[in-house]
């Protein structure tokens, strides 16, 4: 029996991937006294710093730099650009609060949302699970909204972020990585702005020592965020779609097991409830993308 060593290294990339993204919260936590705004324009900064330096030792600078001739293609990363900002903003400001069980459903809620929007934007049809699954996300956000008084904000916040994010990331044809780095070079004079800013009136975290902790989590977010990225795009190109449909799921799953066993946030049973309904959607998406693929596989095959 021959291994497949490509595509277990895609599963190993692609699930280290979204494990990290599930810890990210647990990571903002560790932030002592510092604004979600000052957390995210320090994301920016180093982000944007080891992502160049990534694109000068795989020498893709050049080809990034060239997305510079296009308006067009600029004003579409400066626009996902905001979007991504904002989730991150949003991402960070309900971690740093207690609220990692909202971030996990309003990452539950992503696919979904992004499905939806693909209906109603690019006037994609859905098929019978599609339906069935968005029905299901309504209701249990529904049952959600009926039967507690907080609203999760948070969550809603997170999909009705990404979904557009990726509608507009759609509309451009651009390598990944030139376009994540474009983005974040997009959002980086705001944040250098506002870093400045509150280095000015002496409120910045961000101190020029070697036994500061939150000057060390500041410039550990640079390579921390390269590293989901490129073990990402790793497992993207070496694995099926439907086998990536089942490992997005890693990143909420974790969220989750975080707030109710680490962090001890409130998980009643009408919590339960919700988030049992959103994986019954989540699952017939993937069992119907699963069996599309292989429909395809078959078709392609004759």
């Amino acid at each position: 029996m021959r291994l497949d060593f490509s595509a277990s290294a895609g599963v190993i990339s692609s699930v280290s991937s979204f494990f990290l993204m599930g810890m990210i919260p647990a990571y903002f936590k560790q932030f002592s006294d510092v604004s979600a705004g000052e957390i995210l324009a320090q994301r920016v900064l180093w982000a944007a710093l080891f992502l160049a330096l990534t694109l000068v030792v795989f020498k893709k600078l050049k080809q990034t730099l060239g997305i510079l001739k296009s308006p067009k293609t600029l004003l579409y990363l400066t626009l996902s650009g905001a979007l991504i900002a904002s989730n991150w903003l949003i991402l960070i400001w309900a971690s740093s609060n207690g609220m990692i069980l909202e971030v996990s459903l309003g990452r539950f809620l992503s696919p979904l949302a992004v499905i939806l929007i693909g209906i109603l934007f690019l006037s994609e049809r859905p098929n019978r699970a599609q339906k069935i699954a968005i029905f299901i996300m309504f209701a249990a956000i529904l049952y959600k909204l009926v039967s507690f008084t907080n609203v999760p904000f948070a969550a809603l916040a997170l999909a009705a972020t990404y979904a557009p994010y990726c509608l507009v990331r759609k509309k451009v044809n651009v390598d990944p990585a030139n376009a994540i780095f474009m983005e974040m070079a997009m959002m980086l004079p705001f944040a250098l702005g506002f870093i400045v800013y509150l280095a000015s009136v002496g409120k910045s975290n961000f101190l020029p020592v070697f036994d500061d902790l939150n000057t060390w989590l500041f410039i550990c977010m640079g390579p921390l965020t390269v590293l989901i990225f490129v073990l990402f795009g790793f497992g993207v190109s070496r694995l099926k779609l439907s086998t990536m449909g089942f490992t997005q799921y890693i990143s909420p799953s974790v969220g989750m097991i975080l707030a109710i066993f680490v962090y001890n946030e409130p998980f009643l049973f009408g919590d339960f409830f919700v988030f049992l309904l959103i994986w019954c959607a989540l699952l017939i998406i993937t069992v119907d993308s699963f069996f599309a693929f292989s429909r395809q596989r078959k078709k392609e095959v004759i």
